[in-house]
């Protein structure tokens, strides 16, 4: 398990992979309160308040709980994975009718 037990690796590594695409850039740590934030809002057993200076990190703080949620609840279901995929299918099919 993952951030204090609330991912599992499965998990960790969908939400790494989300988040991946343009939000984070894997060679930048997070900052101190971003984790926390993380942290605190997946266990679900706070609200969360941020508050630090300006260009800080505070929005992606505040997405980041949000992409974990959405990893959570689409672990067992195939819903956003490969989306580009589906859509390129789609073309392709669409094309050879």
């Amino acid at each position: 398990m993952i951030l204090d037990n609330a991912l599992s690796e499965v998990e960790f590594k969908e939400f790494q992979e989300l988040v991946g695409c343009g939000l984070f850039s894997p060679n930048i740590p997070l900052h101190k309160h971003q984790v926390e934030m993380l942290k605190t809002a997946i266990r679900g057993d706070n609200h969360c308040i941020i508050t630090a200076g300006t260009g800080s990190g505070k929005t992606e703080a505040f997405l980041l709980p949000l992409f974990a949620y959405l990893v959570q609840e689409s672990s067992n279901k195939k819903i956003w994975k490969h989306p580009a995929q589906k859509k390129i299918n789609k073309t392709v099919i669409g094309k050879r009718r």
